[in-house]
């Protein structure tokens, strides 16, 4: 026989008695599905639902929106050093000499610190 212990609510987290099927402070039940848990902590928390976040953009649209505010130079700096930094790692993954890892990382550092260099004194929007 399974031994009784106190629960806390997924929606407000509150502590409830072993025998106790819903919540007492709200009302959520003991065993809701993990969709029903998942709606009510991502509405809690005021979080998009995966429907939202699908919808959202991807990668490129996320690199667009980084590239947007940037003057021409800027932009192609930035993007060489995206290029540079995206050469570095598929050369990291491919090698197998510990020189050539170095090497590779020294590649993606440098890609990296060119879209940082590209970007300095931006105006970039949070």
């Amino acid at each position: 026989m399974a031994e009784a212990y106190r629960w806390r609510c997924f929606a407000c987290e509150s502590v409830n008695e072993p025998s106790s099927v819903t919540c007492s402070n709200c009302g959520f039940p003991a065993r809701a599905s993990g969709r029903r848990i998942a709606e009510v902590q991502a509405s809690k928390l005021g979080a998009q639902t995966r429907s939202d976040l699908s919808n959202s953009g991807g990668a490129f649209e996320k690199f667009d929106e980084y590239l947007r505010p940037l003057s021409p130079w800027r932009r192609a700096v930035a993007i060489f050093g995206f290029a540079v930094a995206s050469g570095g790692m598929i050369w990291l993954k491919v090698t197998f000499s510990w020189l050539q890892m170095g090497i590779a990382m020294l590649t993606f550092f440098t890609g990296a610190a060119l879209m940082g260099a590209a970007s300095i004194g931006a105006k970039h929007h949070a």
